[in-house]
């Protein structure tokens, strides 16, 4: 007889064990439903507590099913329905682990392409994840760090790194601030003393990489870029970013000829955020 070595066993056990977890526990959303493109808009004043918004993500069902699944999380679903080429398709929405909902349908979903509506609301955070408040000398900033997993919390979302797709951002807010996303600004609609800042599509990307701002925030222009660029601070703190926004372009021009090919994005922007615990954020455009 062959006897397995006794590292072997242990391995096959380990194996054994976790293939029965992944087969309880459902820890990622669905592989036969696909997303190829997602639409936000957010609601956001720095000065209230709450905030609201609705998205629209284009998805392609697989396999037919009668359950669409994505992520959320301290977030109060308002609607959420499947709009295909005939029908809307009401979804009863049900939280369970891994920040995972279920939005179920009373009829079989064929397999097709659809796009999937919510409407929805949450308060904004007071620690520095997902969509937070930031307060300096007396103003309030509306800044967002969506790594690793905390952009669910700001909108509902296929919220998985292997999900590379276009985004689309649309924020709505009093006037007076300053709306920055990953994207130059595309159109900019003022009516009673509220704004409407649609932002240009991404590019293919992952949910951490979104990156928004809102606040009264001032600006100095880096020089010598090729592509737009400006380092944003709260109020009356431009003139301190002169040293990082002189040597910014030397910098760019170093990583580009260290990786063989240009800066891929329409703009390269920065914030000075005044509490972020993580140091540094890599968002596409606005870092």
């Amino acid at each position: 007889m062959i006897r397995k070595p006794f590292g072997l066993w242990l391995l096959l056990l380990a194996t054994t064990a976790v293939n029965a977890f992944a087969q309880d526990k459902q820890y990622r959303l669905s592989k036969y439903i696909n997303p190829s493109f997602q639409q936000i808009t957010l609601k956001i004043d720095p000065d209230q507590a709450t905030f609201s918004g609705e998205t629209t993500i284009t998805i392609d069902v697989i396999r037919k099913t009668d359950t669409i699944g994505f992520y959320q999380k301290d977030l109060n679903i308002q609607k959420a329905e499947l709009i295909g080429k005939d029908a809307r398709i009401p979804l009863n929405v049900s939280s369970h682990e891994y920040d995972i909902q279920q939005g179920k349908a009373q009829q079989t979903i064929p397999a097709n392409r659809y796009k999937l509506h919510i409407v929805f609301s949450g308060s904004v955070n007071n620690t520095s994840d997902g969509l937070y408040l930031s307060k300096f000398e007396g103003l309030n900033y509306i800044f967002t760090q969506f790594e690793d997993m905390y952009a669910r919390q700001a909108f509902p979302s296929f919220d998985e790194p292997g999900f590379k797709i276009p985004y689309q951002m649309t924020i709505i807010s009093p006037e007076k601030h300053t709306v920055l996303s990953n994207t130059p600004v595309q159109t900019r609609q003022v009516k009673d003393g509220w704004q409407t800042v649609a932002f240009k599509k991404t590019k293919p990307m992952p949910t951490y990489l979104i990156a928004l701002a809102v606040g009264e925030l001032d600006s100095y222009d880096i020089p010598n870029l090729h592509v737009p660029g400006k380092i944003y601070t709260p109020k009356g703190q431009a003139s301190r970013t002169k040293f990082a926004a002189k040597h910014t372009a030397r910098i760019l021009a170093n990583l580009e000829n260290y990786f063989g090919f240009p800066y891929p994005y329409e703009k390269l922007d920065f914030i000075a955020v005044p509490n972020f615990t993580y140091g540094a954020m890599e968002n596409v455009g606005l870092v």
